[in-house]
């Protein structure tokens, strides 16, 4: 899976936790299968138009915005976790 798919699985799995909303709410909501979603969060699935606009007015954002937070996590560098000297 690459780092974009990722990061846009971690964004629809963020905005539902921060919300309350369970995947079955969530499903019902944006009209989709609850294992689509749950696999979207995953990233084995990316959503169709259609499911990502439908995803959107779930949250209440745009698709513009639940696209644009994906990408700003994308952009932003991970950080690397240091080595402790402790353990060298």
């Amino acid at each position: 899976m690459n780092k974009l798919n990722r990061d846009f699985a971690d964004t629809i799995r963020e905005l539902r936790t921060e919300r309350l909303i369970s995947q079955e709410d969530l499903s019902q909501r944006a009209s989709i299968n609850r294992t689509y979603l749950s696999r979207m969060e995953r990233g084995l699935h990316l959503p169709s138009l259609a499911a990502l606009v439908r995803l959107a007015e779930a949250f209440g954002i745009t698709a513009a915005d639940l696209v644009g937070r994906a990408e700003s996590r994308f952009r932003k560098p991970r950080r690397r976790r240091a080595i402790s000297t402790a353990t060298l």
